[in-house]
């Protein structure tokens, strides 16, 4: 089993921050309707810059901001996850970070997409999940278990409530760590953010 609670909130520094894939799609953890709008589309090719030295080497949308707690210690993985947020102005698009330790029980990281799935409806606050793909990337290097999760749901705590979301899941099960990269956006904004979404999980590279 994987170290990673789902929906357990923790507020840091006066912002509630999630650990674990479907806690950013809690109502906790969604900013609170009547906050600021919506920066809408993004331009085709957005500058992306690098967020490096927490165990991964991953590339994100220039200007958005990066939160969280997080530590750079192998020693503390599984004990102190690491976690960022990274999120547009206006706070409806955003794409989270964590990294955690696996207790070597060999659970793939589509068994762990799908327990984490089958979880979502006890998750406070959401409605009309819905799966719109679960695909294992078989081009992934030598020892790397990954899974991309692709789905829709509902959360009125949004001031976008119609969301779209991506998890990417990646077991090392050689170095005791699963890594989670999420996207979750408005529903409405797919077409506009497909493709930076794309580039931010495809940056994913981990730092062994």
């Amino acid at each position: 089993m994987i170290g990673i609670a789902l929906a357990a909130v923790t507020a840091v520094a006066a912002s509630l921050l999630a650990f674990g894939p479907g806690a950013p799609l809690a109502q906790e953890s969604a900013p609170p309707v009547g906050g600021s709008p919506s920066p809408g589309p993004v331009a085709e090719g957005p500058a992306l810059v690098d967020l490096d030295g927490e165990h991964v080497s991953l590339r994100y949308p220039e200007g958005w901001t990066v939160a969280g707690p997080g530590t750079d210690s192998s020693a503390e993985v599984g004990e102190a996850p690491v976690f960022r947020t990274i999120t547009a102005p206006g706070g409806e698009h955003r794409f989270c970070f964590s990294v955690d330790g696996t207790d070597g029980g060999g659970v793939t990281s589509r068994e762990q997409q799908e327990e984490w799935e089958a979880g979502l409806p006890d998750v406070s606050g959401l409605s009309d999940v819905r799966r719109i793909a679960l695909e294992e990337d078989g081009a992934a290097p030598p020892g790397q278990d990954t899974t991309r999760l692709e789905l829709t749901y509902t959360n009125t705590r949004w001031d976008e409530p119609e969301r779209w979301v991506v998890w990417q899941y990646t077991v090392i099960e050689e170095e005791g760590r699963g890594y989670l990269v999420q996207a979750d956006i408005p529903a409405a904004d797919l077409d506009a953010y497909e493709e930076v979404v794309n580039a931010v999980l495809d940056s994913f590279e981990p730092v062994l």
